[in-house]
């Protein structure tokens, strides 16, 4: 399970993305929305975005280098092993490396620098905007539109292929 909230985006962000009044119906299918997504996003990019919480590790092999899962590090809170405060390394972005390998299992308690830009809000806004308007037609989406004379066709693909690219920028890959 992943820590949502991080982009602060609420129904009146989406609402005025999309140029719409929402009701208080709507407004609780987006927030619900917001929060589906950001966790969403933080699976498809296999780690977390929340820059303002602690996250806490254990590391059982011996080591003279461990990786958090979640990075890049802003700070370290504690590092400790069998109760024991361990003081002798050195933070990386990416990686604590110790002076010694410890033998020991190792909790780690940490920071996260925030690594992502204005890219994340604006696919985050348009992929609830797209959700939330999927959901009107029970989540089937509509390539076009049509009354009267007037029709609309909308470019999905793009959507998606921006999707894509935004998500690959910021996932982490499993070896």
């Amino acid at each position: 399970m992943y820590t949502t909230g991080f982009s602060q985006l609420t129904n009146l962000d989406i609402s005025t993305f999309l140029k719409r009044d929402f009701n208080d119906n709507e407004k609780e299918i987006v927030n619900n929305l917001i929060t589906e997504i950001e966790s969403q996003l933080c699976e498809e990019c296999n780690r977390e975005f929340d820059y303002l919480t602690e996250y806490n590790e254990v590391f059982n092999s011996p080591a003279i280098r461990i990786t958090p899962k979640n990075m890049p590090i802003k700070e370290v809170v504690s590092i400790t092993s069998d109760g024991v405060e361990i003081t002798d390394y050195e933070i990386y972005n990416y990686y604590i490396e110790f002076e010694e390998i410890k033998s020991k299992p190792i909790e780690l308690t940490y920071e996260i620098e925030k690594f992502w830009g204005k890219n994340i809000i604006l696919l985050l806004k348009k992929w609830v905007a797209y959700e939330f308007l999927n959901s009107e037609n029970g989540g089937v989406f509509l390539s076009s539109m049509g009354f009267s004379e007037v029709s609309q066709v909308f470019d999905v693909n793009s959507f998606l292929k921006e999707k894509e690219k935004v998500i690959f920028k910021y996932k982490i890959l499993d070896f």
